[in-house]
């Protein structure tokens, strides 16, 4: 599934990888990419985002991410 991200959104990425922050969780990549928490699932099942769980949470890798964003700018 591919979405379009912004430049502003891959400036976001960036901020938080500067900040040191690891990994997000599910409503805080809804929020920086814009787009649906279903979308966000949609990505994780398709494992075109990468994840891992802390007991029930599902946390989002920033690399991930940043992987993510830059394939779809690639495009």
């Amino acid at each position: 599934m591919a979405i379009t991200v912004t430049p502003a959104e891959a400036a976001g990425i960036e901020r938080l990888e500067a900040e040191g922050v690891g990994a997000l969780d599910i409503k805080r990549v809804q929020i920086l990419l814009g787009i649906s928490k279903q979308t966000v699932y949609e990505l994780l099942r398709s494992n075109e985002l990468p994840c891992f769980k802390v007991g029930r949470n599902t946390k989002i890798p920033v690399a991930g991410i940043k992987k993510y964003v830059a394939q779809q700018m690639a495009k």
